[in-house]
């Protein structure tokens, strides 16, 4: 099947992003937007040309693609599903261009990740997770390609979802309703209830497990050796330094059976913060470790529980044109172009409060015999100008608007904005604090990814109509 030029009438394609065994994806402008904005694509196929399915697959397909876009529409970290529909029997999904680097990417570019990064990651994702799970819903495909990083506020966003795609592998039973003929996920990142077709909530914390894992080491599940005795992965001893707690809490994630892991996000998402900050970033340890191999009889780190890089070779990326998996379908999603941020941007701007604390923490526990070692010691990351500043009333007129778009936050963070950025934020009747109120979601995205680089605390967006 030869590209299209205009898919509904509607979207232009500019562009063929990728096709797989699910479909076809591609980059488009709406012709119907005002400013023409940017999106994607996903045109899906079906596996099983049988007939008599096909009307069962239509109506389950409406049905998830209703919840996709209720996810994406009320929680800003999850894609929003722009629509969905049917034409000439193919199934078409069109979803928020989102500009940010997948996890893949990052470690890819910059080498496995310290366990600050990491932490925060996986703090990240699971508050997102939990959302979802509230919803019923399990993702079934946690892997680093599918959890990426907004530009600008490198704020975590999870993409693609596992349901469409086994409903578009689905079989008609002699009952007459649909049995999926393939089992949803990635080899590797799959947690074993999962590989025989039994997912749980559990199951996508055992893959995000192993997704801060590969940030730690750069290393996918598939490269470590298996404990035959317990089917364990040993991973360990390629993060020498990390600390305990982080190690006990990775370990039990990816605990084979899942009355052995966590109850839930929440769970894991509280464990995760009782793990002390590393006293080293990566930076600082590259540069001990580069002195300890010339000075080996001189150089003493003492009662150090630094983490940091493995030191493991990485591949170089084969395709220049990076891209994002999408969320819905495999090996299709979300593409970027640009500058992005680097790693140590991205430090200095989502944990510069760390950096100081770690600083601190080393001039009090190391302690480093090699000439001139104040020289061996990076100095502190510059302090930055304040993203946002003190305002009386933040957002948009909304005068006229008939739908707006309303930031909203925990309520314990509703002092310290009123304090520092919006005055006239409040607490509402659901406990929650509403921020600022914008004419549209893009406005209230900039302003939130603004808000939590300078807070590190979580917003979403709800959408309301007047």
């Amino acid at each position: 099947m030869g590209q299209p030029s205009l898919i509904a009438n509607r979207y232009e394609i500019l562009q063929e992003l990728g096709s797989g065994g699910f479909g076809d994806t591609y980059l488009a402008k709406d012709l119907y937007s005002p400013s023409q904005k940017r999106c994607v694509i996903k045109q899906l196929r079906r596996i099983d040309d049988d007939p008599s399915s096909y009307e069962l697959v239509k109506e389950r397909f409406n049905r998830e693609a209703l919840i996709l876009e209720s996810l994406g529409e009320n929680y800003s970290h999850i894609p929003s599903l722009y629509a969905y529909f049917e034409e000439e029997g193919l199934f078409y999904l069109v979803q928020e261009y989102v500009e940010g680097k997948t996890l893949t990417e990052i470690v890819l570019q910059d080498g496995p990740q310290s366990a600050v990064f990491t932490t925060k990651i996986l703090q990240q994702v699971l508050k997102i997770l939990k959302y979802v799970h509230g919803q019923g819903i399990i993702h079934r495909d946690i892997k680093p390609d599918n959890i990426l990083l907004r530009k600008g506020g490198q704020s975590a966003v999870l993409i693609d979802f596992g349901a469409i795609k086994e409903i578009l592998n689905t079989q008609v039973t002699t009952k007459g309703s649909l049995k999926s003929s393939i089992i949803i996920g990635t080899p590797g990142f799959m947690s074993p209830e999962q590989g025989i077709g039994r997912p749980s909530f559990s199951s996508d914390l055992y893959s995000l497990g192993l997704v801060g894992i590969y940030l730690l080491t750069g290393k996918l599940p598939n490269d470590f050796i298996v404990n035959p005795a317990n089917g364990e992965l040993n991973w360990e001893n390629d993060v020498p330094m990390i600390d305990s707690s982080l190690k006990n809490i990775l370990t039990q994630a990816i605990a084979s059976h899942p009355r052995d892991r966590f109850d839930n996000a929440e769970a894991m998402f509280v464990a995760l913060n009782n793990v002390e900050a590393p006293l080293l970033t990566p930076r600082q340890r590259n540069n001990y470790a580069a002195s300890a191999n010339t000075n080996a009889d001189t150089f003493v780190i003492s009662q150090a529980k630094s983490q940091g890089m493995s030191g493991q070779p990485m591949h170089e990326s084969k395709n220049k044109l990076t891209y994002l998996s999408w969320l819905i379908g495999s090996g299709c999603a979300v593409f970027i172009t640009g500058a992005l941020l680097s790693q140590q941007e991205f430090l200095t701007s989502l944990f510069q409060s760390n950096e100081q604390s770690t600083a601190d923490t080393i001039e009090n526990t190391q302690t480093v015999e090699v000439d001139q070692t104040p020289q061996d010691i990076p100095p502190e990351p510059p302090e930055t100008e304040p993203l946002l500043g003190y305002k009386d009333s933040c957002g948009d007129s909304l005068s006229g608007k008939s739908v707006w778009y309303r930031v909203i936050g925990e309520s314990s963070i509703l002092e310290k904005i009123k304090s520092n950025y919006c005055g006239d934020a409040f607490l509402r009747e659901d406990n929650t604090a509403q921020v600022a109120s914008f004419g549209s979601r893009e406005n209230a995205q900039t302003f939130i990814n603004k808000l939590t680089q300078e807070t590190d605390s979580e917003f979403w967006i709800q959408k309301k109509k007047a």
